[in-house]
């Protein structure tokens, strides 16, 4: 999944037609900026559909329940438009929805065709705020097995792939610690960063002689982190 985008009243996005990395947004937003990539016929209004997609398993993800949104030309840009959920619409935390755009592109090439449509993934972060640390969808009886794994604590954040991430890990698993409904936490691999080290740092750290230099220095980087597993 790709970065977060930070919070923000309004959000911009490249569309992405990966269901399995879709763009992630987090709440709340009063508005989509979406950039087409290609120019479109601002005289022709572009059509949109959102909808929540639904796990369907082996036949694949499968198109739910509509949410009301208008489409918009965004003032100085002929390649982007802006998204505005109607009044009363809303996307719910943990959900994933499908946006797709139907608009008549400018005829850059004899291969373009007149009307195109495209799609695009977006996943909804639930909200990890230190004020409220429960997850409305994780109120049953203590039976859901949480798995996470591709954590990568290094000792050093100069290459270090959680350095943007630790703090939100860290929300997320306190969040965890406090759902009345989680059982058991998964670790399903690559906990540490060991064997991203550049060649230039030994894994064991300057002193060869002391092998647990390594994991001291990752516990010393990411203390706030092991404190959070700890408390779990």
């Amino acid at each position: 999944m790709q970065t977060p985008v930070v919070k923000s009243t309004s959000v911009n996005l490249t569309l992405t037609d990966k269901v399995y990395k879709p763009l992630t947004i987090n709440l709340p937003f009063q508005s989509l900026l979406i950039d087409l990539g290609l120019s479109y016929d601002s005289s022709v209004a572009p059509d949109i559909r959102m909808c929540r997609v639904i796990n369907a398993g082996k036949s694949g993800p499968k198109d739910g329940a509509e949410v009301s949104a208008n489409i918009s030309r965004e003032s100085g840009s002929d390649t982007a438009v802006r998204i505005m959920l109607q009044d009363g619409a809303r996307l719910e935390e943990g959900e994933m929805y499908k946006l797709t755009i139907t608009y008549h592109a400018k005829p850059l090439s004899e291969n373009l065709p007149d009307v195109i449509t495209r799609s695009c993934y977006i996943a909804v972060n639930y909200q990890l705020d230190s004020e409220n640390l429960s997850i409305a969808a994780l109120t049953d009886a203590r039976k859901m097995v949480v798995c996470i794994s591709d954590i990568h604590m290094g000792q050093d954040d100069y290459y270090a792939e959680i350095k943007q991430n630790r703090k939100p890990l860290i929300d997320f698993l306190d969040k965890l610690n406090a759902s009345p409904n989680v059982s058991e936490m998964v670790i399903a691999g690559d906990l540490i960063d060991e064997w991203i080290i550049p060649a230039s740092k030994p894994a064991e750290g300057d002193d060869f002689e002391n092998c647990n230099c390594f994991s001291e220095k990752v516990k010393r980087n990411n203390e706030g982190v092991f404190d959070a597993f700890n408390k779990l």
